[in-house]
């Protein structure tokens, strides 16, 4: 994000001030005022005073600076006239020999305008500069009005080169709660040498003018206080770098020595004198009982995104994310202060040694440009991640399988659950370890190893995916699918199975034999030059893959003499370790053509079961059956029930095909779609059970849906399990009705109370009435 440092002020937290649309109306004479230079077209002029006030007569026949000193006297700067003040530097002389320069800017308030101190720097020991060398033994401060905001500490251990920088917040009371707290910068040892921009003042080198917006980090630091002679606003950045080679940052929310947030983030250099990162190491890290981590989990929580280039210094190409519940427990030196932090030579050592519960690997394909690295599809910003990797919930975030499908590499709000088109991910959260990677041959991709899903953007809404149907450590499945009316359907799938390739695309089924490992090579983690250097060299012939839009083609590359089905299809593939099976369909005017396995699958048209023993190295293909489901939806409850009010509700559905079925279930509730199940396998004899809450009375419809098309379809209304006489199901518009239905039934049943005493007392009066009939005869 090349555009992030242009106006982000210095430690994180934005300070700029600037003037407002008046000329500021000033005592002194503008005949005292004399242009020095131009800078982007703009002309600068500068009055000199002394302590006192004074104009100091000017010199003509010597340099503009030379007319004062950067000890006692001030400087005011205007801005294309002499009437537009906008900038005033005073010097002043401190004790043991330091000095210190005080900025003001021109504001106004209420149509009136004055100077108002915005910073001051000091030295902490001697001038300006020691030895005809730069003096970087600083304290900078920041103002908002009369207050003290920030307060920078600046150090060197080489003359002229700025080494490390740790400021904090003062004003601890008026600032929100996003707001950085502290900030550090280290200046690393094999960093590309220190550039910064030349100075139109000799004697003060930390004062400069331009237009912010044109700003190029990659090429020199701009001046530490820099005035943007666009906005007229004074800018203060860092002293030691931003965001180029050799820079290990720390950008928290939390002071010393639990940081959090962006700690370390640290910029790794690896050509020559480039001030290109090559790898960045971005960690979200934060301590337990942090107040602003993303979830509070009760536990440390750390999110660490890995960016590495290839050869292009310009442009990021791959993205390791690691989340876990990790913690630094190293002290690490900024200047005075101590964070918890790893050394920044063993950074890289640190998190691929770890295991980690969630590990995703995102590569760009055509690449992305920035100084950040990337940022898509890590979930950095998801807070659901944390509760259900701590198993305080089984909810998966969605983005994990389905992430934003986006057409533009634009950041947004959602980048960190967003897939833009030419990017692919993959992802394992069903392992505990550490990242690593290999080179697979069959797409001629790097891939996360013991990865279990990945998918890529292929754009034209259509997506690649990749799968690990028998539970390996590599993928061995590719399904390219498309989306027509919010509708997924397989257009080409392609399996490695044994030592066969099986593809299924454009109405045709071609099964190859092979002989060679699927695994190219394991590639090493980046985590320092030598590491990324090997990565280069052996990715570079890997970086593009097959073509994802011809994926039989990718048989061709490695066949031998295949088996062709010229009109045929697969659906509901499974691969165990031990076994291959799917459904086949021959469709009428297929054409087997020659190969090992032609008497196996010269096939009348029709369906069958396709199955392959990897240990026996066998095939057979059995007739199948149609797929045959029963499904009913049922209440559960056994007491009174009230029209509008919800209950718990199973739906059943059974599956008496004989064939397992990889199926989509849908169920609407009148006419809505109300609840939409993950993919589930509904196998032979198998009961696919999910209990919803449904009012009595609504119209349930239960649709299965096998690759896109209709195979089983129900409308039924909600019924109770255990059908009640009419007489106990009362519609009652809410509960509140309770009380009458009580009342109803009470009165109910002392009616039949009092009839069944009738009853018994004229039954017992006949009986009485034929006794004594009997008596009398």
């Amino acid at each position: 994000m090349t555009s992030r440092f242009i106006y982000v002020a210095l430690f994180g937290l934005t300070f700029v001030f600037g003037a407002g649309a008046g000329s500021p109306a000033y005592a002194e004479s503008l005949a005292s005022f004399h242009k020095i230079t131009s800078v982007d077209g703009h002309s600068i002029w500068v009055e000199i005073l002394s302590r006192s006030g004074k104009t100091i007569p000017w010199n003509g026949h010597t340099a503009w600076w030379k007319n004062g000193n950067t000890v006692s006297d001030q400087y005011l700067f205007s801005i294309n006239t002499p009437s537009n003040m906008r900038l005033k530097i005073k010097f002043a002389q401190e004790t043991r020999g330091r000095v210190e320069a005080s900025f003001y800017t021109w504001t106004t308030f209420d149509g009136k305008g004055k100077f108002e101190k915005c910073y001051t720097l000091e030295t902490r020991s001697g001038k300006w500069f020691i030895n005809g060398k730069t003096n970087y033994n600083l304290v900078a401060k920041q103002f908002d009005g009369m207050i003290l905001q920030w307060i920078t500490f600046v150090g060197q251990t080489t003359p002229g080169i700025p080494q490390w920088q740790t400021g904090r917040l003062i004003a601890k009371k008026a600032v929100e709660y996003g707001v950085a707290r502290y900030e550090g910068t280290v200046r690393l040892s094999d960093a590309p040498p220190f550039r910064v921009q030349k100075s139109l003042w000799p004697t003060f080198p930390f004062l400069g003018f331009g237009e912010a917006r044109d700003i190029n980090w990659f090429v020199e630091n701009p001046s530490p206080y820099y005035f943007d002679l666009r906005t007229n606003k004074l800018l203060q950045f860092p002293f030691v770098g931003f965001e180029e080679a050799g820079m290990y940052r720390f950008n928290s929310l939390t002071y010393p020595p639990y940081v959090d947030f962006e700690s370390p983030f640290a910029f790794y250099g690896y050509e020559p004198n480039s001030r290109y990162a090559q790898e960045v190491v971005r960690a979200q890290q934060f301590p337990k009982n942090d107040p602003y981590a993303p979830e509070q989990v009760g536990r440390e929580q750390s999110d660490l995104r890995i960016s590495w280039k290839m050869n292009n210094p310009v442009l990021w190409r791959y993205a390791l994310d690691l989340q876990g519940f990790h913690a630094f427990h190293h002290l690490y030196d900024i200047g005075p202060t101590k964070v918890y932090a790893p050394e920044p030579s063993r950074y890289g050592q640190w998190f691929a040694s770890e295991q980690w519960p969630l590990v995703s690997f995102v590569q760009s394909m055509h690449g992305y440009p920035g100084s950040e690295g990337i940022y898509f599809d890590s979930g950095v910003t998801t807070s659901s991640v944390w509760p259900w990797l701590d198993g305080l919930t089984n909810q998966v975030p969605s983005y994990l399988s389905h992430p934003y499908l986006v057409n533009s590499d634009t950041l947004t709000r959602v980048s960190s659950e967003a897939l833009p088109k030419g990017y692919r991910v993959d992802t394992n959260a069903a392992y505990l370890q550490k990242p690593r990677l290999y080179i697979n041959r069959i797409d001629n991709l790097v891939h996360l190893w013991n990865a279990t899903q990945g998918v890529e953007n292929l754009g034209h809404n259509s997506v690649l995916r990749f799968e690990d149907l028998n539970g390996g450590h590599v993928f061995d499945g590719w399904v390219r699918q498309t989306r027509r009316k919010k509708t997924w359907t397989i257009t080409s799938q392609l399996y490695s199975v044994g030592h066969f390739l099986i593809y299924a695309g454009r109405g045709k089924v071609d099964i190859a034999p092979y002989s060679f490992n699927p695994v190219v090579s394991m590639v090493p983690v980046p985590t320092n030059k030598t590491t990324w250097e090997k990565f280069v060299i052996k990715v570079k012939p890997y970086e593009t893959g097959r073509n994802p839009w011809d994926m039989q083609s990718w048989i061709t590359s490695v066949r031998g003499t295949s088996t062709v089905l010229s009109s045929a299809t697969f659906s509901h593939v499974q691969i165990t370790q031990g076994a291959f099976r799917a459904d086949l369909w021959v469709k009428p005017g297929n054409n087997t053509t020659h190969g090992i396995l032609k008497k196996t699958f010269n096939l009348k048209p029709g369906h069958y079961i396709v199955m392959y023993n990897i240990k026996k190295q066998a095939w057979s293909a059995i007739a199948g059956a149609i797929p045959d489901f029963t499904a009913h939806v049922q209440i559960e409850h056994t007491g009174v029930l009230y029209a509008g009010q919800p209950y718990k509700v199973k739906v059943k559905i059974s599956n008496h095909s004989g064939i397992a079925l990889r199926s989509h279930v849908k169920l609407k509730v009148n006419g809505i779609t109300e609840v939409v199940p993950a993919t589930s396998v509904v196998s032979d004899k198998m009961s696919f059970i999910r209990y919803i809450k449904f009012p009595v009375g609504s119209r349930v419809e239960v649709d299965i849906t096998d690759n896109g098309k209709m195979i089983y379809r129900v409308d039924e209304s909600v019924l109770p399990l255990h059908r009640l006489p009419n007489a106990y199901l009362y519609a009652l518009s809410n509960r509140t009705s309770e009380f009458w239905a009580w009342v109803i039934g009470l009165l109910g049943l002392g009616i039949a109370g009092l009839v069944s005493l009738g009853w018994i007392r004229i039954i017992s009066t006949r009986t009485s009435l034929q006794g004594r009939r009997k008596n009398t005869n």
